[in-house]
C-alpha cells in the first residue's frame, strides 16, 4: 500500500538526505586531517630528536635527527668509542654526557685512578676519579671514594644538584683539551 506523501513530508526527506550527505563529507574529512595529523606528528618524531638534560643547562634540546645519529642512537656510546674500564662506568653513569664526564675526569685526575688522594694547600682533599673534596664528604667517607663505584655515584648526585661547577677543571677550563 501507497501512502501518498505530502509536500511537507518531501521536503524533511530531501534535507535529510542532505544533511546525511554533508555529514558524511565531515566525517570523512575528519578522518583524512586526523590520519594525516597522526602521519605528521610521527614524522616529526621520526626526524628530530628529543633530549630532556638537567635544569642547570639547557633544560631540553632538540636536534635534527641524521641517519647516522639513529643509528647511533642504538649504540650506546661506551660501545661506540671501544671503551672498557673505568672510561666504560663513567660514560655508562653520565649517559649522553659521558664526552664531558670523561674531558673532567681526565682533567682532574690524569690517569684516572681510583685511590688518588689531592692533599690541596688550603688542607682540603680530593680523592678519586672524578676528585671530589672534602667539603662534599658528608655522605661519603674518604675510604668510601677510593673505591671507583662509589666515586662515580658521588660524582653523578654532584652533577645533579650542582651540574659541572664543583669541579675546579670545569671552571678554569682545563677540561676542554680532553674534549674529543
Amino acid at each position: 500500500m501507497h501512502i501518498p506523501q505530502r509536500p511537507i513530508v518531501r521536503r524533511f526527506l530531501r534535507r535529510s538526505r542532505r544533511v546525511t550527505r554533508y555529514a558524511l563529507i565531515f566525517t570523512l574529512l575528519a578522518a583524512a586531517l586526523g590520519a594525516y595529523g597522526s602521519y605528521a606528528i610521527a614524522s616529526y618524531f621520526d626526524t628530530h630528536r628529543w633530549e630532556f638534560r638537567s635544569p642547570v643547562q639547557t633544560p631540553v634540546v632538540v636536534t635534527v635527527r641524521t641517519e647516522a645519529a639513529a643509528l647511533a642512537e642504538t649504540i650506546p656510546l661506551w660501545q661506540q668509542l671501544n671503551l672498557t674500564g673505568i672510561e666504560k662506568q663513567i660514560c655508562q653513569r653520565f649517559g649522553t654526557d659521558c664526552k664531558m664526564a670523561m674531558a673532567i675526569s681526565k682533567a682532574e685526575n690524569g690517569s684516572r685512578t681510583c685511590e688518588l688522594i689531592h692533599k690541596n694547600k688550603n688542607g682540603s682533599v680530593d680523592v678519586g676519579v672524578f676528585q671530589i673534596n672534602t667539603v662534599h664528604f658528608d655522605k661519603y667517607s674518604q675510604r668510601q671514594l677510593t673505591d671507583c663505584s662509589t666515586n662515580l655515584d658521588a660524582a653523578y648526585e654532584l652533577y645533579l644538584e650542582q651540574g659541572w661547577n664543583p669541579w675546579v677543571a670545569y671552571l678554569n677550563g682545563s677540561y676542554k683539551k680532553f674534549l674529543k
